[in-house]
């Protein structure tokens, strides 16, 4: 009760970006971007009225923040081009190292130019390890599986794999 409390005296655009959260969190990616993409209208809004240029930093570093996070929620819905697009506008809006790591992690060639050679060497071993731990997840074993069975099998297997993947992402969004 004093919890609701707290969040119905915070300001919409501060608890905005909490409920986005919450949603990414339970796998709703397209709610949770259109959320974020809500509260940076909101935050570049008050950028427009604020008065003081340390006041604007701020929020131009809280606006790329949130730019950031939308374009996560469009990574985790396939949406690659938009996704650079929002971490290519999230590094122009305040110089976001979120942004620059994740637009090299999608990109190499359009992350490029924003990561220093020796930061490059630290995201290749992220990206490897990533792939690793991939390969021992239990899904890729259960998709590598499918493929050692015989045909009439594996078209019965991969068609249950494949309505399973889309009840997932019907779920994202």
């Amino acid at each position: 009760k004093q919890r609701l409390g707290e969040y119905l005296r915070m300001p919409y655009e501060s608890l905005l970006p909490m409920k986005a959260a919450s949603f990414f969190r339970l796998g709703r990616y397209c709610e949770a971007g259109e959320l974020f993409k809500s509260a940076a209208s909101l935050i570049r809004e008050k950028i427009k009225r604020s008065v003081t240029e340390d006041r604007k930093a701020e929020q131009y570093k809280l606006l790329s923040e949130l730019i950031c996070d939308e374009a996560v929620c469009r990574i985790r819905l396939f949406d690659d081009d938009g996704a650079r697009e929002l971490l290519r506008e999230g590094i122009k809006t305040a110089d976001n190292e979120r942004c620059r790591e994740y637009l090299w992690l999608l990109d190499e060639n359009a992350g490029g130019e924003f990561i220093l050679e020796e930061k490059r060497s630290e995201l290749a071993a992220r990206r490897e390890d990533a792939a690793q731990a991939a390969l021992g997840n239990l899904s890729y074993r259960r998709v590598a599986a499918i493929f050692d069975k015989d045909s009439v099998k594996q078209k019965e297997e991969t068609g249950k794999l494949v309505a399973e993947w889309k009840s997932t992402y019907r779920k994202m969004i």
